[in-house]
């Protein structure tokens, strides 16, 4: 019970905004534990997700995948999800580009192509 207590705040706090950095060294935790933490959590509520919209209850399907989003997008916080918004930019590109520096989509949108390019093939 212990160990799914930790894990709820360590998701808490990736979800309010804390970088894996902040949260692994809060709690002792390596970032492949809280990636896979979050990647777990994401895979739950997207299959609790499935299971709302199939037996007819829309608005929790709803509500299910807004935290699915916002646990997929956890990392560096709300900055990770603005830039989510891009076309062609999901979690993985989105933690990529914030780890090269680029934290907005301003940053994003004055960056040199080839910045953007590097940042994305590392």
């Amino acid at each position: 019970a212990c160990s799914k207590f930790w894990a709820a705040l360590m998701l808490r706090r990736l979800n309010r905004g804390d970088t894996f950095s902040r949260v692994s060294s809060r709690f002792g935790a390596s970032a492949g534990e809280l990636e896979k933490l979050q990647k777990d959590a994401a895979a739950h509520a997207s299959r609790f997700r499935t299971f709302c919209f199939e037996a007819g209850y829309s608005n929790v399907a709803n509500l299910a995948a807004y935290f699915l989003q916002r646990v997929e997008g956890a990392e560096d916080g709300p900055s990770a999800l603005a830039i989510q918004g891009i076309a062609q930019v999901g979690p993985k590109r989105a933690r990529a580009l914030i780890r090269a520096g680029f934290s907005s989509v301003e940053r994003i949108a004055q960056a040199p192509h080839d910045a953007l390019l590097g940042a994305l093939q590392k």
